[in-house]
């Protein structure tokens, strides 16, 4: 059978208690030997007791003196006896929990001990890399910051946007602004094809050629250049002359339009060039209507009804 801490404790002292009764019962028999021997002496009859009796042990415990003098019959005994301190008791039981004392006051500390200093450690192996955790959540929103000091101005750049054109009859652009693209001779198909472009085009004078093939082929479309084609006392000179042209770009422009029958613009709008309205003659094929400039110029090289 298993106690708790407070059955055993009351075990123990049970024990204690009947080591104590024992111990208490041996010291009453002592005592109760020491007695006879004081009532044998008492009551000795003989009365012949001559020498001194005394008996002592090592340790002083008890001592017995008897003396005996024999006169006219008459016994006169002089007992000393003394008890002395039996032996020491053995512990008593413990106490009850409840009957332990408070807990004493800390003791001073005690003198520093005289060892050296332990050396420096080494460091240790690292450690292998652990595994990445988890994402944490999104923080708050910082605090805005404070206003920062103006930039300084940047170089002026090119404007957005802008406009193209074609300057019919000249081969630059006018001083509005405009910028030179490039410059080329006007062109399109033959009078009386039907094929090609109804739009003339201003053709680079240097080229670029893909792919291509020289010598006739059976499946093409001619492109010619443009001539002059009149007879105009205000425009002498210029009948079957080759029309030069300029592609001119205005970065500052958003829209371009040309006027028919009028050589000034409305308010708000820059005149780029003005001049002569022309398209086919009456019995060729149609194509757009184009403006040449006033100040038309003329190739100096061309060669009259090339085709």
């Amino acid at each position: 059978m298993e106690y708790s801490l407070d059955q055993s404790e009351q075990v123990e002292m049970l024990k204690q208690q009947i080591i104590q009764q024992h111990k208490q019962i041996s010291d009453q028999q002592l005592q109760l030997e020491q007695l006879n021997i004081i009532i044998d002496v008492l009551l000795n009859k003989d009365g012949k007791y001559k020498d001194q009796y005394k008996t002592t042990d090592n340790t002083g415990h008890h001592e017995i003196v008897k003396r005996q003098a024999q006169s006219s019959q008459t016994i006169s005994d002089k007992t000393t006896i003394k008890l002395l301190q039996g032996r020491d008791g053995r512990d008593g039981a413990p106490g009850s929990k409840e009957d332990r004392g408070s807990k004493g006051d800390q003791g001073p500390p005690g003198p520093k001990g005289e060892g050296r200093d332990g050396r420096d450690a080494h460091d240790g192996v690292q450690g292998i890399k652990g595994d990445i955790g988890p994402h944490g959540d999104k923080g708050d929103q910082g605090l805005t910051g404070s206003k920062g000091y103006q930039g300084s101005t940047g170089s002026k750049g090119e404007p957005a946007g802008g406009l193209v054109y074609v300057r019919w009859g000249h081969d630059c652009c006018p001083s509005t602004g405009a910028k030179l693209v490039y410059s080329g001779r006007a062109g399109g198909p033959a009078q009386y094809q039907k094929g090609g472009g109804s739009n003339p085009q201003c053709l680079p004078l240097e080229p670029n050629y893909l792919k291509y093939q020289t010598g006739s082929q059976s499946a093409y479309s001619y492109m010619y250049g443009a001539e002059y084609q009149w007879t105009n006392p205000l425009v002498p000179n210029t009948d079957d002359v080759d029309v030069p042209c300029a592609v001119c770009y205005v970065p500052t422009r958003t829209a371009l339009y040309m006027i028919p029958a009028q050589y000034t613009c409305p308010n708000g709008w820059t005149t780029e060039y003005y001049g002569y309205l022309i398209g086919e003659y009456q019995n060729h094929y149609r194509s757009q209507y184009s403006c040449v400039d006033v100040a038309m110029k003329k190739v100096a090289e061309s060669i009259a009804n090339l085709l």
